[in-house]
């Protein structure tokens, strides 16, 4: 029986993903060395190294956007106009599991996946998105969106497990927004 040791080494020949080494790895991957299972390593390896700082960019955008951007304001007035807000309470950011932008969790509210935002145009086009689901997803989101969603332990990965994808879908079948 091979060790843990050999057992790794054989992983990494297999996947391309050295963990430990990001400037091997971005020239694996940028070569095509890398299989989709190496990057998705190199993927969850960034993600949890930077979580924090991703988070934190994502609410700095969050909050400017809430404020400045034309059409966050217009969506949020038509939102109250349901007898709803938008506000950071019910817009948080996450890191996610999946590789999509964001979406809607009936726990928590709307969902923005910050670490698959780099830009706060990504952020925006990501929370206007979510504004075009259908008028029945706009109702059903209603009771959410009017109380102080409280996230439970099967959401906590960041909705992995459910609602829907700022694109209608399962979260779990959709790529990005």
């Amino acid at each position: 029986m091979p060790d843990d040791e050999s057992q790794s080494l054989e992983e990494q020949q297999t996947t391309g993903y050295v963990p430990g080494d990001a400037w091997g790895n971005q020239f694996r991957f940028s070569f095509g060395w890398m299989t989709d299972e190496g990057f998705l390593q190199m993927k969850q390896a960034r993600d949890d190294k930077n979580e924090a700082a991703d988070c934190a960019r994502c609410e700095k955008s969050r909050d400017y956007l809430l404020m400045y951007s034309p059409i966050i304001r217009f969506m949020r007035q038509n939102i109250n106009k349901l007898g709803a807000d938008l506000h950071s309470e019910n817009i948080r950011c996450r890191k996610c599991t999946t590789l999509q932008k964001g979406g809607f969790d009936k726990d928590f509210g709307i969902i923005l996946c910050a670490n698959n935002m780099r830009k706060q145009g990504t952020v925006e086009d990501t929370l206007a998105h979510g504004s075009r689901f259908s008028g029945k997803a706009i109702y059903d989101m209603l009771p959410v969106l009017r109380s102080e969603p409280q996230p439970s332990a099967a959401s906590a990965d960041g909705f992995a497990n459910s609602g829907t994808g700022a694109n209608g879908n399962s979260p779990k079948g959709s790529r990005s927004a």
